[in-house]
């Protein structure tokens, strides 16, 4: 119980701090103004939406404003199972129609697979089921023996 009251206010106050810097670093240099105030800058490679995210893991409310701002853009901040987080979008790639049709095809190959072997996996123990084993163990004894 002890512990989940730290958490908690541990959590609480990272999101009043976060409110407390998100004005100095949307106009500011993000990097020396988040520096200045003692807290670390993470870079990371570009993350695919649901991917997990360095120090944060995965989280829906980070993917949904991280997807929605342009390159360059700081967000407000986000809170988080631990706390609270800003970002700042440095470059973002979006999906092109050539990817997208090939994404496409990819997709519904897999869906494809997958639903065979459902379906393969589902007729060999419905199959399983109707078998009849008997055990004669003269036969056996003699193969044996």
């Amino acid at each position: 119980m002890h512990d989940d009251v730290v958490k908690s206010k541990s959590a609480d106050t990272a999101r009043q701090r976060a409110a407390a810097l998100s004005a100095q670093l949307k106009s500011g240099d993000f990097e020396a103004g988040a520096k200045a105030a003692g807290l670390e800058v993470k870079t990371t490679e570009q993350i695919a939406r649901g991917a997990p995210i360095a120090d944060i893991g995965v989280s829906p409310a980070v993917d949904a404003v991280a997807y929605a701002l342009p390159a360059g853009a700081v967000s407000d901040p986000i809170r988080t199972d631990n706390g609270a987080v800003v970002i700042k979008v440095v470059e973002r790639k979006d999906v092109t129609p050539d990817e997208l049709t090939k994404g496409r095809a990819e997709l519904r190959d897999q869906l494809t697979s997958e639903r065979r072997n459902r379906f393969y996996t589902t007729y060999m123990a419905k199959a399983r089921e109707k078998m009849r084993i008997n055990r004669n163990e003269a036969t056996i004894a003699q193969a044996l023996g």
